[in-house]
């Protein structure tokens, strides 16, 4: 409540509560005439739009299969959780090398397929932030298996069993019964995701600073470069 109080004051924090002057709606006026926040808005819708629905699809498509149709399932949930636990500052380091646009192993394999001019990656205005969206769903895919394998296991059996003897197919099953059932899981994912999204700091902080030329640019690196 007091923070909310705040956004209609203008205070310097030096001379403490009795520097607090109440000046209405002049903080919100001069928020939306702000061209570089708009544009870290814009940017930052652009970054959730992509990375939620698709870090929970592919997150859900895997869970499916490994729960199902692989040997070793906690092996690979090990293996798929790591780049979220990882910190963001070890992820940007080493994407840092791989987008390097001469000699990193990415722009490498562009050129050994054909295409003789790839894109500057983190250096490029038109790349920089999909380069980002990329790495952040390959973080976040980890965690969404996770929480969606520990959904898949509260499905009863009986389920699975009393459809495959009526007939249904698999992919009936999966349409009618698993993507049902998991409906809280995706809930739970979608909200959670979607906070985590608007929170995004480290990985712009460490690949780009926000470039080039403010592409990259989202609300919470925003509030950082102007605190």
């Amino acid at each position: 409540f007091f923070s909310l109080y705040l956004s209609f004051t203008e205070w310097n924090l030096v001379g403490g509560i009795s520097a607090i002057h109440f000046i209405g709606l002049d903080n919100y006026k001069a928020l939306f005439h702000d061209d570089k926040l708009l544009f870290s808005l814009k940017n930052n819708a652009i970054y959730t739009l992509v990375t939620v629905p698709i870090g929970m699809a592919l997150g859900f498509i895997l869970a499916v299969l490994i729960n199902s149709s692989v040997y070793l399932k906690e092996y690979f949930k090990v293996v798929f959780f790591i780049p979220y636990i990882a910190t963001g500052v070890a992820v940007a380091t080493v994407f840092t090398a791989l987008f390097h646009p001469s000699r990193g192993p990415v722009n490498h394999f562009l050129m050994g397929i054909g295409i003789s001019n790839p894109p500057k990656w983190l250096g490029s205005t038109d790349y920089a932030l999909w380069a980002i969206i990329l790495v952040a769903i390959w973080m976040q895919i980890g965690y969404n298996i996770v929480i969606y394998m520990a959904g898949l296991t509260n499905i009863p059996e009986d389920l699975y069993e009393s459809a495959q003897i009526d007939g249904a197919s698999w992919m009936q099953r999966l349409l009618n019964i698993t993507l049902p059932m998991l409906g809280p899981t995706t809930f739970f994912l979608s909200i959670t995701s979607i906070v985590a999204s608007f929170k995004v700091f480290d990985l712009i902080a460490f690949l780009t600073e926000g470039g080039p030329n403010n592409s990259t640019n989202v609300l919470v690196y925003y509030i950082y470069e102007e605190g």
